[in-house]
C-alpha cells in the first residue's frame, strides 16, 4: 500500500504513477486528431499569435527561434483552455473520480467509509481546535436551529421518559421523479402523503423501489429514556437521548435516501455488508436506525444501561399500521430481521477491553462514536478501548462530537493522534459549526 496522501503535489505524483495521465493523455490525442476540433484549434492558436504580435512590437526583437517557442507555448496553452473536449462535465468527474480512489486507497479507505472531498488530514490538535472554535464562535442564531452555541449539554429533551424523534429529509435541487408511495424507513417510521392510492406489497419491494424518491422524506423514532438515572446515577449520560446523535443519523440518512457521491461518508453497498461497533450507545436510536443498512450492528455502553438499549430494541415494538388519513400510511419497521442483525453488549472502557468482547469473533468494519467526548478521566480509556477494537488498515472509526469543552477536546485529539491514528477532518460542509466530526484509522 502507497504512502497517505497528504498533498496536492503527492496526488499529481500519484495520479502520473497510476498510468491514468498517460492513458488520458493518449485518448485525448487520438479523439483530438481524428475529429473536427483540431482545425478550430489551429485557426485558434494563429489567432493568439498574431493578436500578440499585432500588441507587442518589441517581440521582434527577438531571435527568430526564441520567438518561435514563446508564441507557441503561450498560443497553445491559452487555445487548449478553450477546447470543448476538456471543459466537458464528464471528462472532469472522471478525472476526479480517480484522483478520489487514489486517496482513499492510499489513506487504507476501501471498506464501507469514504473521505468527502472536503476531508482534510489532522497532524495538529492546536490547529484543528482554533478552526473549530472560531467556527463556533461566529455562530449566528440564523446559522443553527438553536438561538446560538450556548445551549447546555446538548441533550435532546431530558424531562420526557418517551421521545418521538423525527427527521424531515429534504428532495434534493434537481429531480424530475413523480411521487411515490410510502417507503418503509430504516428502523423507524415514515410518513409521506401521495397523491394517488396507497400501494400494496412486501416491505423489501417498498424499500428498494422508493429509497431514493426525489419527494421530502419524513421519519419518526419512539425511543424510552430514563431521565430518573441521568439524576440518580453518577455519570449516566447515556440514559436520555443527545442531540450529536439525531444530527449524525440525519445526515446518514439523508445521503442514503438521497445520494451526493462526492460528499458521502458512506459507500452504501459496501455498508450493507458490514459490521459496525457503536460505542455509547446509550438509547440505542443509532443501533435502530441504521442497523438495517448493515450486516452487523453491535451497540454497547456500560452494564446499567443494557436493560434501556434492550427496551428500544425490542421486536415487540414494531409492526405495520395504517394512518387513519387516507393519504397517509405510517410504517414501522419489522425488526425480526434487524434483531438478527443487532447484538447488544456491555462494554465499560475502564476494564480491559478483551475481557469484554471477542474482537476476533467478527471484525469490525466501523468503530461508530457519537458524542463520547465530554469528561476528561473518559479521554484515555476511550482511547484504549477504540485502538483494542481496531484492526490497522482495516476499521476505520467515525467520532462526531458536540463542541463542549474546549481542553478536553484538544487532549482527546491530541492522544488520538499521538497513539498511531491517521485523522481525517469530515465536518466542513457535512455538520453544523456545532460539532466535530473525523474519519481515521490505525496505521500500525
Amino acid at each position: 500500500m502507497s504512502d497517505p496522501i497528504k498533498t496536492p503535489d503527492d496526488l499529481v505524483k500519484e495520479f502520473k504513477k497510476s498510468g491514468e495521465f498517460d492513458r488520458l493523455r493518449r485518448e485525448l490525442l487520438t479523439q483530438f486528431q481524428n475529429g473536427e476540433e483540431i482545425e478550430a484549434f489551429w485557426a485558434r492558436v494563429d489567432d493568439i499569435a498574431r493578436a500578440r504580435l499585432e500588441a507587442e512590437d518589441k517581440l521582434y526583437l527577438k531571435a527568430a527561434d526564441t520567438l518561435h517557442r514563446e508564441l507557441c507555448r503561450n498560443s497553445i496553452e491559452r487555445a487548449a483552455a478553450d477546447v470543448p473536449l476538456l471543459a466537458d462535465p464528464a471528462f472532469a468527474a472522471g478525472i476526479r473520480r480517480h484522483a478520489e480512489n487514489l486517496v482513499r486507497r492510499s489513506s487504507g479507505l476501501s471498506g464501507p467509509v469514504t473521505l468527502p472531498l472536503s476531508a482534510t488530514p489532522v497532524s495538529d490538535a492546536d490547529e484543528e481546535i482554533f478552526l473549530l472554535y472560531t467556527r463556533l464562535a461566529a455562530l449566528k442564531p440564523a446559522d443553527d436551529s438553536d438561538a446560538g452555541h450556548f445551549h447546555g449539554l446538548g441533550s435532546e429533551n431530558s424531562n420526557e421518559d418517551t421521545l418521538i424523534v423525527r427527521l424531515e429529509l429534504k428532495k434534493p435541487s434537481r429531480s424530475s421523479r413523480k411521487s411515490g408511495s410510502d417507503v418503509l424507513g430504516p428502523g423507524g417510521r415514515i410518513s409521506r402523503k401521495t397523491r394517488g392510492n396507497k400501494r400494496k406489497g412486501t416491505i423489501k419491494e417498498e424499500v428498494h423501489e422508493n429509497v431514493h424518491e426525489s419527494e421530502p422524506v419524513t421519519l419518526e423514532y419512539e425511543l424510552f429514556q430514563d431521565k430518573t438515572a441521568l439524576r440518580t446515577r453518577s455519570g449516566d449520560t447515556g440514559s436520555v437521548l443527545w442531540k450529536a446523535s439525531i444530527e449524525f443519523l440525519g445526515l446518514v440518512l439523508q445521503q442514503q435516501y438521497f445520494p451526493e457521491p462526492h460528499h458521502s461518508l458512506f459507500d452504501y453497498a459496501k455498508l450493507s455488508q458490514a459490521h459496525v461497533l457503536e460505542l455509547g450507545s446509550g438509547t440505542g436510536l443509532l443501533a435502530l436506525a441504521l442497523s438495517p443498512l448493515v450486516r452487523k450492528y453491535t451497540a454497547t455502553d456500560i452494564p446499567a444501561l443494557i436493560p434501556l438499549l434492550r427496551k428500544n430494541l425490542h421486536p415487540s415494538r414494531n409492526a405495520i399500521t395504517n394512518s387513519a388519513n387516507a393519504t397517509t400510511t405510517t410504517i414501522t419497521t419489522t425488526t425480526t430481521t434487524t434483531l438478527n442483525r443487532t447484538s447488544i453488549t456491555a462494554l465499560d472502557w475502564t476494564f480491559p477491553t478483551s475481557r469484554q468482547i471477542d474482537v476476533q469473533a467478527d471484525v469490525i468494519d466501523v468503530l461508530l462514536v457519537v458524542d463520547c467526548i465530554y469528561h476528561p478521566t473518559l479521554v484515555r480509556p476511550l482511547l484504549a478501548t477504540m485502538t483494542a477494537l481496531a484492526v490497522p488498515r482495516h476499521t476505520v472509526a467515525l467520532v462526531v462530537a458536540e463542541l463542549r469543552a474546549e481542553d478536553v477536546l484538544r487532549e482527546f485529539l491530541e492522544e488520538w493522534i499521538a497513539s498511531g491514528w491517521s485523522v481525517w477532518s469530515v465536518a466542513e460542509g457535512l455538520l453544523g459549526a456545532r460539532w466535530g466530526m473525523w474519519v481515521a484509522w490505525r496505521e500500525n
